[in-house]
């Protein structure tokens, strides 16, 4: 008997949310910054006039192929206007009792702690609620986010909840135009952080100290938590690691440890992340395993819904961990309700849902590579699984765990290496060992807050946990040495991210679907990525850079060839951060090999046809004409400096005090010199055209 003909369908009309998806990413993407009178209104007037024709579009009847287009494209534009208005609604700028519309005229403004201080070297970082300004004896409701960095000496003792007051000493978050700096303005400015300061104790007021009882409730429970935690742990290191594995609370987190987690990757355990959530339905699965009828497997994930916020709660509900929360509690409700559950569709409209709630975690690293993660494992798994059939049990499971290991790292591994430069080689060993650690440690941590009150059984419960992280802890310093150092300085272009994704997807394709048209499409996009390579390293090749870098106390200047980087001025040896914010970035990214000191000392550097001169002492009554002169040291004589070198631009070093840099930009000024100021005018970058 001959069968009719079924119609392929495809992939955007069996996972209809990838539509949706994408005119809501390209609202977000787009969205500028728009601080005009009415421009909400204009927003909300195009969502309205989109929707309501593409609804008045679908009541029509007998529509044909132009009017389904129509519809369709009412549609798209409303969902991209409709993400412009979330956008701008999310934007703390556009209200109009946001902090920084007050700045001209408050003395002053009343913040509450929102977290306990953040000790840093020289100052205590408190991340603070703006409630309200304060001009001469008006007091006047605020809004805003902002970091206040309190010098140490004589700062009073705070902790979160206090209300203090603090002076009008507001600076705007910039960038310090590093080369390939990380964006830390935007990534602010994307959690409506847009002010800074820097002040003494002296100069803070309490309004009001906070009481426990005082805090909300969920603050309640996460610091009593904490507080069991910490009265059973004795070891430092073992307990900043558990206090970021748990509550995701990382002041005691032991540097170089992050560093090794981060290098055999595996810092995603320390971040709460959707691995933390997957454990406790892994725990609830184990729990109801009786239940053997595929008919009833729904009560897994409606079961493990209510323990998976009750964790986010003992964690304090940070961001990544709600976020994480709230994409399985989509995935679990729509697998608990569909008799076909569809797992990518799912996944898109777990996506597209968080999005609508916040547009900002589209740029959320936590948020892309806890999407990607998911989509790889739902991909790739299954095919990955069937290249090894185990007999043994105990094998079978083992191999199950490494599958899902080698699934994730194939949509993983490329945003791995676009953001932190290095591919980890022993992924699979190192994966499986940290999800096994993870699972083990939320239990018996959860387990041990539980049974607090009985102080012999959270004893032993503590030290078997102690025990278990200073053992894995060993275990990861060594694995971060199996690394190959080639695997550790990798960079990946936007446009080559893009060609390898292309490339990943047009195989897979081929692979599972036996499409040839895809794996031609993969191939171009490995052939375009392999041009991209040769572009890079022939500009690598041929670049010529002089660069003043903006790094406070730690100032450098570089003079940068092929893949050679010479240092013209400062130290060898540089601060922690400067050498991990400033200089490893540029050193990356630059393809920089060999960094040197020079046989001798370079005043003068010719680039691009321009002559460039460091000035580190007092000028001689000679000529030298120079289309750049660099301050450096001591030298401060601009009348001298306009009459030897007369450049035409001063470019003032980091070395110089705030103060001291003013009096010379004035003086500057005053001789007909244009001057930029390195650490308020960013980093002074010279290349050769």
């Amino acid at each position: 008997m001959k069968r009719w003909p079924l119609n392929k369908a495809y992939f955007w009309e069996t996972a209809p949310f990838f539509r949706l998806l994408l005119p809501l990413l390209a609202g977000i993407w787009l969205y500028p910054d728009a601080h005009r009178e009415g421009f909400a209104s204009w927003i909300i007037a195009g969502v309205v006039a989109a929707f309501i024709a593409f609804w008045a579009i679908s009541f029509v009847k007998g529509r044909g192929e132009v009017i389904r287009f129509i519809a369709f494209a009412c549609l798209n534009v409303s969902l991209f206007f409709a993400a412009w208005a979330v956008c701008y609604y999310h934007d703390i700028r556009n209200d109009p009792r946001w902090m920084g519309h007050s700045l001209p005229a408050a003395d002053g403004y009343v913040v509450r702690l929102c977290k306990a201080p953040a000790e840093k070297e020289r100052t205590w970082k408190l991340e603070v609620d703006v409630t309200h300004s304060v001009t001469g004896d008006k007091v006047v409701q605020a809004k805003g986010k902002a970091f206040v960095y309190m010098n140490k000496y004589k700062a009073p003792a705070l902790r979160e909840g206090d209300v203090i007051v603090v002076p009008n000493k507001w600076q705007c978050i910039e960038n310090r135009g590093n080369p390939f700096e990380i964006d830390y303005a935007g990534y602010a400015a994307r959690d409506n952080i847009h002010h800074l300061q820097f002040i003494s104790g002296k100069e803070i007021v309490i309004h009001r100290y906070a009481d426990e009882h005082s805090l909300p409730w969920i603050r309640k429970v996460h610091h009593w938590c904490v507080r069991q935690l910490e009265w059973y742990i004795t070891d430092r290191a073992t307990l900043g690691l558990l206090k970021a594995m748990l509550f995701d609370d990382r002041d005691m987190l032991d540097g170089e440890l992050t560093e090794a987690y981060s290098e055999t990757g595996i810092v995603h355990i320390i971040a709460i992340s959707g691995g933390h959530i997957t454990i406790f339905f892994v725990l609830i699965a184990f729990l109801l395993g009786w239940i053997k009828h595929r008919k009833y497997h729904w009560v897994k994930y409606i079961a493990a819904i209510p323990l998976v916020w009750i964790y986010v709660v003992v964690a304090g509900a940070p961001p990544s961990a709600v976020r994480a929360a709230l994409m399985f509690s989509v995935l679990g409700i729509g697998f608990a309700l569909q008799k076909t559950p569809n797992g990518i569709n799912q996944l898109l409209a777990t996506a597209f849902i968080l999005l609508c709630a916040n547009p900002m975690w589209l740029y959320s690293i936590g948020f892309q590579l806890s999407f990607v993660a998911v989509l790889s494992i739902m991909l790739f798994y299954t095919p990955v699984y069937k290249w090894i059939a185990p007999v043994n049990k105990l094998v079978r499971l083992l191999w199950s765990a490494v599958a899902v290991s080698i699934a994730v790292e194939i949509l993983v591994a490329p945003l791995v290496i676009y953001y932190f430069h290095l591919f980890p080689l022993q992924f699979i060993v190192a994966n499986v060992l940290a999800y096994f650690f993870m699972g083990v440690v939320l239990v018996l941590g959860m387990v041990l807050i539980a049974v607090s009150s009985f102080y012999p059984i959270a004893q032993f419960i503590a030290t078997v946990t102690a025990a278990l992280a200073t053992s894995f802890n060993q275990l990861v310093y060594v694995l971060q040495h199996v690394n190959l150092e080639s695997f550790h300085r990798l960079t990946l272009t936007g446009w080559q991210l893009v060609w390898v994704y292309s490339a990943i997807a047009g195989l897979a394709i081929f692979f599972l679907k036996k499409n040839k048209a895809a794996f031609f499409a993969g191939v171009i996009a490995l052939v375009l990525f392999a041009v991209s390579c040769c572009m890079v390293q022939w500009r690598v090749l041929r670049q010529e850079m002089f660069v003043v870098y903006n790094a406070g106390k730690d100032s450098r200047i570089e003079l940068v060839k092929g893949r050679k980087a010479v240092i013209l001025y400062g130290k060898d040896s540089v601060s922690e951060a400067t050498e991990k914010f400033v200089l490893e970035p540029a050193h990356i990214n630059l393809h920089i090999s060999t960094v040197q000191k020079p046989g001798k000392k370079y005043d003068m550097v010719h680039i691009g046809g321009k002559t460039v001169f460091i000035l580190d002492k007092p000028i001689g009554d000679t000529l030298l004409p120079a289309d750049y002169v660099v301050l450096v040291g001591n030298s401060a004589d601009v009348a001298g400096i306009k009459k030897v070198f007369n450049p035409r631009l001063l470019v003032i070093a980091g070395t110089y005090s705030r103060q001291k840099a003013a009096t010379i930009i004035k003086t500057a000024e005053m001789a007909g010199l244009q001057v930029h100021d390195v650490r308020g005018d960013r980093a002074f970058v010279l290349t050769k055209q």
